[in-house]
């Protein structure tokens, strides 16, 4: 009709079939995969702390809104408003990179936190300015540094398990989300609970994300450098068979 020859289809069935079978071919790739590679296991814990704490630090402080002073819709809005610092932290990350913007932005806010904590602990005349005053940049600084962990988490982990690893480090966020409310109701009996152990949870994410290696202008991985002999899982079988040997020539 539009003076072509037909395709060949046959051919065509044949090439569909290779494609399909090459598909069927390539590795399936599960959290396994993180958990057995020595280098990704370590960025994944690390990175689970700085998550956990990010997620823990941003709702926190909103769940402990009612500790702060002043008017509770006002401090809402304020929370609210003051989370447009957070762009910062993208514009840090380009300049300084990842890991220093996320470590600055986690001691400034663990500093501010800190301070809160304190004023909260000690039964001071006024103190309730100084504490909304502090909290704020508690929030503004845990938001921006949160954003330059997002972005090493986007670049760190190999394109076969960026997913997977994106996923579990949302989940460790959400666990520190479902314990932010949690420790702000103890905080009502304990004062200065909340904040004091957001500013150690600050503190300890600043000290971790330094060892984690630096990815602003560095290309993704696309693929995992699986080494069988320095898999967990073959260090693993390899203790279990020393142990059960010397067990047996024991008995022996």
């Amino acid at each position: 009709m539009n003076n072509k020859e037909p395709p060949e289809y046959d051919k065509f069935h044949e090439e569909v079939i290779q494609v399909k079978d090459l598909l069927s071919e390539e590795k399936k790739y599960s959290v396994l995969d993180l958990l057995d590679n020595p280098r990704l296991l370590k960025i994944t814990l690390l990175l689970m702390v700085a998550w956990f704490s990010g997620g823990y630090g941003t709702y926190g402080i909103f769940f402990g809104v009612q500790q702060l002073g002043g008017n509770l819709y006002l401090n809402l809005i304020l929370l609210n408003a003051i989370g447009l610092f957070q762009l910062t932290g993208w514009y840090f990350a380009n300049c300084i990179g990842r890991r220093w913007t996320t470590s600055m932005f986690y001691i400034i806010g663990g500093c501010s936190g800190m301070i809160v904590g304190i004023l909260q602990a000690l039964d001071l005349e006024n103190k309730e300015i100084f504490v909304t005053i502090f909290a704020l940049p508690s929030k503004a600084f845990v938001t921006a540094g949160w954003v330059s962990v997002m972005l090493i988490t986007a670049e760190i982990y190999p394109t076969v398990v960026r997913n997977i690893g994106s996923g579990l480090l949302n989940a460790a966020s959400g666990i520190g989300i479902m314990v932010a409310p949690i420790v702000s109701f103890a905080s009502q009996k304990i004062p200065g609970l909340l904040y004091l152990t957001f500013a150690g949870l600050m503190f300890l994410s600043a000290f971790l994300v330094i060892l984690l290696p630096e990815t602003n202008n560095k290309a993704l991985e696309d693929t995992i450098d699986f080494d069988p002999n320095n898999s967990i899982s073959k260090k693993i079988k390899n203790s279990f068979n020393t142990t059960v040997q010397k067990g047996y020539e024991y008995l022996k």
